[in-house]
């Protein structure tokens, strides 16, 4: 649907914070969505578009969304203790420790961006992707412990180059942004929760996320 900008006014942004708290959008990307509406409809303003009178952000605060004060981290050794871990192959807590590591020793690669890899992204021994967030090119060595995974994953989901990598997305089934995004949002969650499943086998204190990975 087509929005004027009078028609985003601070009811309209209570609506859209409600929605998102509803799908768990933490409050650093709610931050930053509302800023990111916020920058546009400053520079409406400027290019006459709409008027100063209709701007709802006097009374909407992007401020109130807390942002990440301490980055969360483990320490070498928890990862150890998660790379140890007898986990039984083809269940989904290896598959989220797969995850898990792959971000750890890849750059800190991001959950949607690990989800979009596809194998063309690999080359000479390196992986280089266009980060969806920023659209910034990132560019990496893979490790061995990446490589590792890569190798697992080769047989499982490679029939040609434009393949995903990690069987997160299936092609034929996640076709339009929206359910691409959903898809995502759905594995995160329960990534998150075996996560913190696999934090108590290891007897890690730190919550683990996709998050601490990076």
């Amino acid at each position: 649907k087509n929005y004027e900008f009078s028609d985003l006014d601070f009811s309209m942004l209570e609506k859209y914070k409600v929605f998102l708290r509803k799908k768990n959008v933490a409050d650093s990307t709610l931050h930053l969505r509302f800023r990111t509406i916020r920058s546009l409809y400053n520079m409406a303003i400027k290019e006459g578009v709409t008027r100063l009178e209709n701007y709802p952000f006097n009374k909407f605060k992007v401020s109130q969304f807390k942002l990440e004060s301490k980055p969360r981290a483990i320490s070498v050794e928890d990862v150890e203790k998660i790379k140890n871990l007898e986990l039984k192959e083809g269940l989904s807590l290896f598959r989220t420790r797969q995850y898990f590591l792959f971000s750890v020793y890849g750059a800190g690669i991001n959950f949607t961006d690990m989800a979009f890899l596809k194998w063309e992204n690999i080359k000479d021994g390196r992986i280089e992707y266009i980060r969806s967030k920023t659209g910034k090119q990132i560019d990496f060595k893979i490790l061995q412990p990446v490589q590792e995974i890569l190798d697992y994953w080769k047989p499982l989901t490679f029939k040609s180059s434009e393949d995903y990598v990690f069987n997160i997305l299936n092609k034929r089934i996640h076709i339009t942004p929206v359910q691409k995004d959903n898809r995502i949002h759905k594995v995160i969650k329960s990534t998150n929760k075996d996560l913190k499943e696999i934090g108590k086998l290891a007897g890690i204190e730190t919550h683990l996320t996709t998050y601490v990975a990076r």
